[in-house]
C-alpha cells in the first residue's frame, strides 16, 4: 500500500485544490496525518469568517468533516445537539456533521439531515472514512480503488490528478455518451473509477473500502396528501434555500416551475436583494425572455436577459467540455455557461426551478406508455416478434411492426426509458459500437419500475426519471455549469419535504392527459402573471441544429470526426442527427481534454498545511484524497 512522504502529500493536495479552484475561489486548507489526506476548497456564503473554513473538527479533534453542498436544517439540529451537550466553534452548517455522528452514528447522522450534500467524515478513533452522497445526487462524488489506496474528488478532472488512478478510458461509458447524451451513474468515462449512487455511503479503512451501503431509497409516499400539503412543503424550501450570508439570485424562465420558486421567493421579506436571470436566444422561436420579463416584472424582481443569440464558438465549445465533471452531451449548457459566467459578478447563490418535471410530471412523454395491441399479445404474434423486432429502425409498416414487437416481450421500464435516448441500438451499431450488455442506466430503469409496482404507471415513470435522467444530466449540467464560474445552484423543489410530498400526492393532481404539472399549474393561476400558467412548455434549450449549418460547423464537424475516430467508425456522421453528432463532438473534445489533465509529480520539502508549515516526514496509507467544498452555511 502506498506511503506518502509529507512533501508528496503537499504537492498531492496542491494539484487536487488547483484543478477545483473554480468550484471554491474563496482559499483552501488539507489535514494530512498518517492515514488520510483531506483538501477543501471554499466558496463562502455562510459565516463568511475563519471559524467557517474546513476542515472542520469536534471538540476534542477526533472527528473532521469536510462537505461540498447545504444542510438546510442545520439550525434545528444545532439547538437539539447543543442540548445535548455539544459545543460548537462556527456559524457554519457543517459543524453539526461531526456532532451528529458524535451523538448517533453514521446512519442517525445522514437520516436527519436535509439538504443536498457530498461530504467525507473522518473518524480518527476508528481510522475509519465515510464518502456520503445525498437522497438524490444532486451534488456528485467519484471515488478510485487503486494500488496506493482510495482516492475520492467532487469531479472526474480533480481525481486524475492523483498520478495513482490509472488512465484508461472505459470505452462502454462513451457508447453510453452516445446513447443517452451522458454516463449514467455509477460509471465514469474513466475506467478506474466510479460514482458514488445517490442516497449511499461508503466506508473506507486502510486504504480500501470495507463496505458500502445505501442509506436513503425511493420508495412511494406511505399516505395520500392533497394540493395544501405539497404547497406547504415547498413554501419551507424555498425559505430554506434563501437563508445566506451573501445576496441570493433566481434563474427565471416564462415557465411555471422557476416562476414559483421566484414568486415565492419576492414575497418573502429576507431577501430584498433577490435578482433574476434569464437566457435570450434572439431570432429563435423558443426564446422565453418575453415570459420571463413578464414574471419578473409582475414579481417586482430585477431581471437581466443574458443573450447567447445563436452563435457557439469554438472557444466557448471546447472551455465549457474542459469544465465538465463528466463528459455531457447537453444543448442546454452553452446557455447555462453564459447566464452563470454574467451571474459571477454579482451573485454567488442562484436558486433554480429544476425538479418539478420529475415530481409533478410535466415532460410531454407523461401523457402514456407506448400501446401494445391486443392482438400482439396473442401467442402467434409471440412467436414471431422475435423475428420481427430488428425491423423496429424501419420507415412503413415493417417498422411498425418492428416496433410492437420490441415492446411486447421487453421490460417495460426499458420501453418507457426508450423516450430519453438520443441515438438508436441499431444506429449505435452501423456505427460499429458494441452494445451494452450492463447498461447501468436500464438497471436503475428496472430497479426504480420495481420499487412503484404497486402504483399507476404515471408514478412509475416519475420513479424512472429520477433515478437516471435527473441525476446525471438535468442535475449534473447545472452543477457543472453553475461551480465552473463559482455560483452554488440550489434546487428547492428537490427539497426533500417537497420530494416525499409529492410522492403523497395522487397522479391526477400531477397530469390529466396531454396537461402536466396539474397543481402547480393551479398554484401559479393564483400567484403568478396572468397567462404563463397555461403556456406550452419548450425547456431551457439551445439551437443544436443550427449550429452544424452556421459559423460553427466547421470547427463542430472536426469534433464529431474526432468523436468517430474514437470509435473506429467510418463516415463523416452527416446521416446522423444533431443530438448523435453534438454527443459526437462532445466526445471528441472531451478525449482532446482529459489528455491535458495532468497528474500530480511527488516532491519533496516543506508545504502550507492548516496554515502552518508541515515539514517533510514520513507517513503511513493514503487514504484518500480530496472532496471540495463549496458552501460554509451558519447557524443563527
Amino acid at each position: 500500500m502506498r506511503v506518502l512522504e509529507s512533501g508528496e502529500a503537499g504537492q498531492l493536495a496542491d494539484a487536487f485544490q488547483d484543478a477545483l479552484s473554480r468550484r471554491g475561489p474563496d482559499g483552501w486548507r488539507y489535514h494530512h496525518d498518517e492515514n488520510v489526506v483531506l483538501v477543501h476548497r471554499r466558496l463562502a456564503i455562510i459565516d463568511l469568517s475563519d471559524a467557517g473554513s474546513q476542515p472542520m473538527w469536534n471538540e476534542d479533534h477526533t472527528i473532521c468533516v469536510i462537505v461540498n453542498g447545504e444542510i438546510y436544517n442545520y439550525r434545528e439540529l444545532g439547538q437539539w445537539l447543543r442540548g445535548h451537550g455539544h459545543r460548537f466553534r462556527s456559524d457554519s452548517d457543517s459543524e453539526v456533521l461531526v456532532h451528529l455522528y458524535e451523538q448517533g452514528g453514521i446512519d442517525d447522522c445522514c437520516n436527519r439531515i436535509q439538504g443536498m450534500f457530498a461530504f467525507a467524515l473522518w473518524d480518527a478513533r476508528t481510522r475509519e472514512l465515510y464518502l456520503v452522497r445525498d437522497r438524490l445526487g444532486i451534488k456528485p462524488l467519484v471515488i478510485s480503488e487503486h494500488a496506493g489506496g482510495v482516492s475520492f474528488a467532487s469531479t472526474l478532472p480533480a481525481l486524475l490528478r492523483d498520478r495513482e488512478v490509472p488512465r484508461d478510458v472505459r470505452d462502454e461509458a462513451l457508447i453510453a455518451l452516445l446513447k443517452w447524451g451522458f454516463v449514467p451513474t455509477p460509471w465514469s468515462a474513466v475506467r478506474a473509477a466510479r460514482r458514488i449512487e445517490p442516497g449511499t455511503y461508503v466506508r473506507v479503512k486502510d486504504g480500501r473500502v470495507r463496505s458500502e451501503r445505501r442509506w436513503w431509497t425511493d420508495k412511494p409516499g406511505d399516505e395520500e396528501r392533497g394540493e395544501a400539503f405539497v404547497r406547504q412543503a415547498i413554501e419551507r424550501a424555498v425559505a430554506s434555500h434563501l437563508v445566506s450570508d451573501v445576496p441570493v439570485g433566481v434563474l427565471l424562465s416564462a415557465g411555471i416551475d422557476s416562476g414559483i420558486v421566484a414568486g415565492l421567493a419576492a414575497s418573502r421579506g429576507d431577501a430584498p436583494d433577490l435578482e433574476a436571470w434569464t437566457v435570450r436566444h434572439s431570432g429563435f422561436i423558443e426564446d422565453e425572455f418575453a415570459g420571463a420579463a413578464q414574471a419578473s416584472e409582475f414579481f417586482g424582481i430585477p431581471c437581466h436577459p443574458i443573450d447567447v443569440g445563436g452563435c457557439l464558438t469554438e472557444e466557448m465549445f471546447d472551455s465549457i467540455v474542459g469544465a465538465m465533471d463528466e463528459p455531457l452531451a447537453v444543448s442546454s449548457l452553452v446557455g447555462l455557461h453564459a447566464l452563470f459566467r454574467a451571474i459571477a459578478q454579482l451573485r454567488r447563490v442562484i436558486l433554480t426551478g429544476d425538479g418539478g418535471d420529475e415530481l409533478f410530471a410535466g415532460y410531454d412523454w407523461h401523457s402514456g406508455m407506448p400501446m401494445v395491441p391486443s392482438w400482439a399479445r396473442g401467442p402467434s404474434f409471440m412467436r414471431v416478434a422475435p423475428v420481427l423486432a430488428p425491423l423496429a429502425g424501419l420507415p412503413g409498416r415493417a417498422g411498425t411492426l418492428g416496433k410492437v414487437a420490441a415492446r411486447v416481450r421487453r421490460d417495460p421500464a426499458l420501453v418507457y426509458l426508450d423516450k430519453l435516448r438520443i441515438t438508436r441500438d441499431d444506429v449505435l451499431a452501423r456505427m460499429g459500437t458494441a452494445p451494452l450488455d450492463d447498461d447501468p442506466m436500464e438497471r436503475r430503469a428496472s430497479a426504480a419500475w420495481t420499487a412503484y409496482e404497486q402504483t399507476e404507471t404515471l408514478d412509475k415513470m416519475l420513479a424512472v426519471d429520477r433515478a437516471t435522467a435527473l441525476v446525471d444530466e438535468m442535475l449534473a449540467k447545472v452543477d457543472t455549469a453553475a461551480m465552473a464560474h463559482g455560483i452554488e445552484a440550489r434546487v428547492p423543489l428537490l427539497g426533500d419535504e417537497v420530494v416525499s410530498a409529492a410522492k403523497c400526492a395522487r397522479p391526477e393532481l400531477k397530469r390529466r392527459g396531454d396537461r402536466g404539472k396539474i397543481m402547480l399549474r393551479a398554484w401559479y393561476a393564483e400567484i403568478g402573471p396572468p397567462g404563463l400558467a397555461d403556456r406550452r412548455k419548450t425547456g431551457f434549450n439551445s439551437p443544436m441544429a443550427s449550429w452544424f449549418t452556421g459559423e460553427s460547423g466547421d470547427f463542430l464537424h472536426e469534433r464529431v470526426h474526432a468523436g468517430l475516430r474514437l470509435f473506429g467508425a467510418r463516415g463523416d456522421g452527416e446521416d446522423l442527427s444533431p443530438s448523435t453528432r453534438f454527443a459526437l463532438a462532445v466526445t471528441g473534445a472531451w478525449e482532446l481534454a482529459m489528455t491535458s489533465c495532468s497528474p500530480a509529480t511527488p516532491h519533496s520539502g516543506s508545504v502550507q498545511h492548516d496554515g502552518s508549515i508541515f515539514p517533510a516526514s514520513s507517513s503511513d496509507v493514503r487514504a484518500a484524497a480530496w472532496l471540495p467544498r463549496h458552501l460554509e452555511s451558519g447557524d443563527a
